[in-house]
């Protein structure tokens, strides 16, 4: 079932199909994520056959490159509704892909239901990787029906509440959603009242004490909170969480609200006090995609030419009579999962720029799937396409846009449009794509390592080699400079021209790290429109033992030098 068609069957006006051409043909000029991948991957809807011989569904990949490239392909399922197939990886492999290439994917079905299946193709010698993603459906006879993910969320918009008590699709609950929330950004669009869709996932929990409860009744919880990307654990990083005491008779009681660590760790120390006769609080863990001047929702189509938003929320399942002192719980999201990684990538950079700045930054609106395609930030939306959900640095790359736009008061001269790394870029686009990537780096704790998807092998800012040798011109050395002024590794450039500046090095460690603070803060000096600008503002922000040592690595990153 194609976008098209759903947009069809649902009644889009005109005047909404308009807009919606408008914003495709637009999309060139809007700030995206970086680079374009050698090798493209898609789904052949057409060609979905059901195998009832051997219990199996076969879909077609097709992989397109306009050189002949090697290319590691990986495939994954995720089951969405009931228990069509076991979750896991089902190809990984080498291929050569020149000029088109079709590839058969059996799935081995278990029973009816629904499920993700995504692709990922990348060069085997490392850079962006591209990605497609499907859904498909067993009915009871075991047919099968694919759909686009912005499809599968209208089709299951009002099924959603078959998941289980409690999980559904839900209005937005007074006692969860703020007063002073923002309105949504409206894009001359038809909006309906929001509302949110809930999900579950499974939690795991141990005692760390059995020592009873005193006359002052606290339990210490604490867990970690993840969601499975692509066969891959990835922690909720710096997301706010509600601890709540589930009450079959009367409205739950919010026991609190705390925020993940960077790994997803929470430690959270409540009122144990389930009433008379009540024994222990009856324990879930609520996630909502909606804080502070962020959300993230998905638009979907209402069949009389407007849309409603669907805000995201998870809900765990419920742990019953905890009378422990001390309580461990973790839970890992299963349903919606894609959505939980974008949420944490932005939500979680969110927090690092509020936190370290002290600036209140105004209200951006994170959409995903995206309304059009394409991934890019533009008048405070973020759009992710849905073969880029599964890479939380490009949501945190997304946000780093909507950064400089507020701190500057819109965004450098000379940014936006297509870009790419190791390209010879105007400075104003290097300047603004690679501080992007090196918050969404920074957001997501990784080791210099920008990924286009979960799992994947990367492009390696941190060892960054690649021409033309100058930070001007190449977001990928603004992305290697700040990255390098931020971590403590050192670096050399083996003498190889293109890796950095003969004699010198990143030398940066201990007292010599430079704070995210500092790189952020400079932002807010005046509107700098290329990183040369940056560099003398950020100097101003530096101590005296960081002075020399930022100076160096400047020069082993082909910042040309400045007055200062």
């Amino acid at each position: 079932m194609t976008s098209l068609a759903l947009f069809e069957r649902r009644g889009l006006n005109s005047l909404v199909l308009m807009l919606f051409l408008c914003l495709i043909v637009a999309a060139p000029d809007v700030f995206g994520r970086p680079a374009t991948a050698p090798v493209s991957v898609d789904f052949d809807g057409d060609a979905l056959l059901n195998e009832t011989g051997d219990g199996s569904v076969r879909v077609v990949a097709v992989l397109r490159s306009a050189d002949s490239i090697e290319t590691q392909l990986t495939v994954y399922v995720t089951p969405a509704r009931g228990e069509a197939v076991a979750e896991g990886l089902v190809i990984n492999d080498t291929l050569t892909v020149s000029g088109s290439r079709f590839t058969d994917v059996d799935i081995s079905i278990i029973g009816p239901g629904d499920f993700e299946i995504r692709a990922i193709a990348q060069p085997t010698g490392g850079g962006p990787g591209e990605a497609a993603v499907m859904y498909v459906r067993i009915d009871k006879q075991g047919d099968p029906t694919s759909y686009s993910h912005i499809d599968y969320l209208a089709e299951t918009a009002d099924e959603a509440s078959e998941s289980g008590a409690g999980f559904g699709t839900l209005s937005v609950p007074p006692d969860i959603a703020d007063d002073d929330q923002p309105p949504l950004t409206q894009d001359d669009l038809v909006l309906r009242e929001p509302k949110v869709r809930v999900s579950g996932g499974e939690i795991t929990v141990t005692s760390t004490s059995i020592e009873p409860l005193r006359k002052t009744k606290y339990t210490r919880l604490t867990g970690k909170i993840t969601t499975k990307i692509n066969g891959v654990d990835v922690p909720m990083r710096r997301v706010e969480i509600t601890i709540w005491d589930h009450d079959p008779i009367s409205p739950d009681d919010k026991l609190g609200t705390t925020r993940t660590d960077a790994n997803g760790n929470y430690d959270i120390t409540v009122v144990n006090d389930d009433g008379p006769f009540g024994g222990g609080i009856d324990v879930y863990i609520y996630i909502y995609s909606k804080e502070h001047n962020i959300a993230e929702l998905v638009l979907v189509p209402d069949g009389e030419g407007g849309y409603v938003p669907f805000y995201y929320a998870w809900r765990s399942p419920t742990h019953d009579d905890i009378k422990d002192k001390e309580k461990v719980i973790n839970y890992s999201i299963t349903k919606d999962s894609l959505a939980a990684g974008v949420w944490s990538g932005s939500a979680g950079t969110r927090w690092l720029v509020q936190s370290t700045t002290g600036h209140d930054l105004s209200y951006v609106e994170v959409r995903f799937p995206g309304f059009v395609s394409g991934t890019f930030y533009r008048n405070g939306i973020i759009n992710i396409d849905s073969k880029f959900g599964d890479a939380p640095e490009t949501v945190g790359h997304e946000f780093g846009h909507a950064v400089q736009d507020q701190a500057y008061g819109g965004m450098p001269d000379g940014s936006g449009g297509p870009h790419s790394f190791c390209d010879n870029a105007k400075p104003g686009l290097a300047w603004s794509e690679g501080f992007g990537t090196w918050l969404g780096l920074a957001a997501s704790d990784q080791s210099g390592y920008m990924h286009w998807h979960v799992g994947d092998s990367g492009m390696d800012i941190e060892r960054w080699c690649c021409g033309p040798p100058d930070a001007n011109h190449d977001e990928g050395r603004v992305a290697a400079v700040l990255w390098d002024f931020y971590d403590v590794p050192k670096d050399n450039s083996g003498r190889h021209p293109n890796c950095g500046r003969d004699s010198y090095g990143d030398n940066n460690e201990r007292d010599e790290l430079v704070d995210t603070s500092q790189i952020l803060l400079a932002l807010w000096t005046r509107k700098q429109n290329t990183v040369q600008q940056y560099w003398p503002d950020l100097k101003k922000k530096l101590n005296n033992p960081q002075d020399a040592p930022s100076e160096e690595i400047a020069k082993f990153n082909f910042l040309e030098d400045v007055n200062f």
